[in-house]
């Protein structure tokens, strides 16, 4: 499975109409299925931005998505979306998560068990663990793993949050599960001249 985002033709001075959709092989990538909508809202309110697929089990895909609120020009909260036939069909609209943040990555530690490894730049300037029992559902408890000097403001509407984005210097957490209770975990950090790579172990109980 490759996931991708469309939003509309480089010249288009049209409003962004934005898809989050992927594509499926079941030959090892010789091959390619028809494009899957994973998230979309038709009345343009919300952009579901950078989303974040995990295989939880044979037959379900749990996606994340940085979720933008199109009318007031501001973030929303992390959604969420479980496909239970291997990502082939989605549910017409994402699930509020209630998690504040960004781009959000999901690690399955089995089951309905996963921790998602969150950016919230714009509020406590962090980068944190959140475990979760029911796939995202609700949250039990969370871990900061970074914490960022912050600097800036929010974005005003899309073109201001893209520009900004050439002045972030930290995020993009991601991560994999080592053993049954640890996880490995990625981002970047550093100042508006240089970052660097970080990483850190995090044991799950």
């Amino acid at each position: 499975m490759i996931p991708f985002e469309t939003s509309k033709n480089y010249h288009d001075a049209g409003t962004w109409n934005h898809y989050a959709a992927c594509v499926v092989s079941k030959d090892e990538g010789k091959t390619w299925d028809q494009c899957i909508t994973v998230a979309h809202d038709p009345k343009k309110g919300f952009g579901y931005w950078d989303q974040r697929l995990v295989a939880v089990d044979v037959r379900r895909c749990l996606a994340f998505f940085w979720t933008f609120d199109t009318q007031r020009g501001i973030d929303t909260t992390v959604h969420r979306s479980v496909s239970t036939d291997s990502g082939r069909s989605w549910p017409a609209v994402p699930e509020d998560t209630g998690l504040v943040g960004q781009s959000t990555w999901p690690v399955s530690l089995g089951g309905d068990k996963v921790v998602a490894l969150t950016v919230d730049r714009y509020g406590e300037g962090t980068i944190k663990a959140c475990l979760s029992e029911n796939l995202g559902r609700t949250w039990l408890e969370e871990l900061v793993i970074h914490k960022h000097q912050l600097s800036g403001v929010h974005e005003t509407n899309m073109v201001d949050n893209l520009s900004e984005q050439q002045l972030w210097s930290f995020g993009l957490p991601s991560g994999i599960r080592i053993s049954n209770n640890e996880i490995f975990t990625v981002w970047y950090s550093g100042s508006t001249e240089h970052t660097a790579i970080h990483w850190v172990r995090i044991m799950v109980q």
